[in-house]
């Protein structure tokens, strides 16, 4: 079934296999280990992802959401499941803002943020939140090896499983003590709700892949004002930047 339907979404049958291997050779060589997964997930990941690559190079695109949400937990395909985590961890890496759970806000902060910093970036859901020690925790199952910069040297990374048994993933290691603007848009850009963080540690954990402890000034005032649960996180501190940015859109710029 998997043959088949690489046949019809990528068209050329040897050519795309070939690619497939190649793809999925270049993600086994760049991870610092590769855990246990099933058997034929990373080949089925390397295909998405060049399913995904060749329809944006198709429409000429230069961002995505996808509604992975669905792909991945419903039952109505839970007979074609083709997790697409690992394959957005290298579309981000490759400088293509892609956000999951068809999250327009989210995608429209990616490239925001994206185009001030050229760095990719982390989305990820607030999962804790720690008013006495001003600690919060992001974690979702894609974070780019690119974060520090795409001149720069990758993160190290482990392929994983996603979530227990349906795909691959990876989980990629952030320093302890690396600084983070974290943003969201409002999904007609009137506003942005910023703020900056220091990672105090990096998690490899299973319902998602990544999970950063962070280090922020006011959880209180970040939670009151946060415009949803998922919040892109980038390396560094660009919250000028993005003040002077929204200015230029005429957009609300709220510094927490």
């Amino acid at each position: 079934m998997f043959k088949k339907l690489i046949k019809k979404k990528l068209g050329n049958y040897s050519h795309q296999l070939n690619r497939i291997d190649t793809t999925l050779d270049s993600n086994l060589k760049k991870s610092k280990s590769v855990a246990v997964v099933g058997g034929g997930l990373a080949g089925i990941s390397a295909a998405a992802y060049l399913a995904m690559d060749q329809t944006l190079s198709r429409k000429n695109g230069q961002a995505m959401a996808i509604n992975c949400l669905e792909i991945t937990q419903s039952r109505k395909f839970s007979e074609q499941i083709i997790n697409p985590c690992m394959a957005m961890t290298r579309l981000r890496d490759n400088s293509i803002p892609s956000a999951c759970e068809m999250d327009v806000a989210a995608l429209l902060t990616m490239i925001l943020l994206g185009n001030l910093s050229n760095k990719p970036s982390f989305l990820g859901n607030i999962v804790r939140a720690e008013p006495d020690s001003n600690v919060i925790k992001l974690s979702h199952c894609i974070l780019p090896t690119r974060m520090p910069g795409f001149e720069e040297s990758p993160l190290p990374f482990t392929i994983r499983d996603f979530h227990g048994n349906k795909g691959v993933t990876a989980f990629t290691h952030v320093p302890a003590g690396e600084k983070l603007t974290l943003a969201r848009a409002h999904r007609n850009l009137e506003r942005v709700v910023a703020l900056t963080g220091e990672v105090l540690e990096c998690e490899d954990t299973t319902f998602c892949r990544n999970t950063l402890t962070i280090q922020i000034n006011d959880v209180r005032g970040f939670i009151r004002n946060a415009e949803g649960n998922h919040h892109i996180a980038i390396f560094g501190d660009y919250m000028e930047d993005l003040k002077a940015l929204c200015d230029v859109l005429n957009c609300q710029f709220i510094a927490v």
